[in-house]
């Protein structure tokens, strides 16, 4: 479960989505669990996935833009100590 795999608590996610509610109209719906009557599945609709993509893509710009004052050399040092960094930790 996406509340597990980012570490929260699933009473406590219960309460995030409650609280992101008017926040998320339009950008989450949320399922019945086949599997799991007690339970629902949070899926992002359309326009959340649009807007997860726009975000994703302003991230990579942003990198692009820190990442543009370094030499070749130096992007791939970064690149690859940061890589480490986050496979390790």
């Amino acid at each position: 479960p996406v509340l597990n795999a980012a570490l929260i608590q699933t009473s406590r996610g219960l309460g995030i989505l409650k609280k992101s509610d008017q926040k998320a109209v339009g950008i989450i719906v949320r399922l019945p669990n086949p599997a799991d009557r007690r339970a629902l599945l949070v899926a992002l609709t359309v326009r959340g996935a649009a807007l997860i993509e726009d975000m994703i893509d302003r991230h990579i710009a942003a990198q692009r833009a820190m990442l543009s004052t370094l030499s070749g050399e130096e992007q791939e040092i970064i690149i690859t100590l940061l890589s480490r960094v986050a496979t390790t930790n």
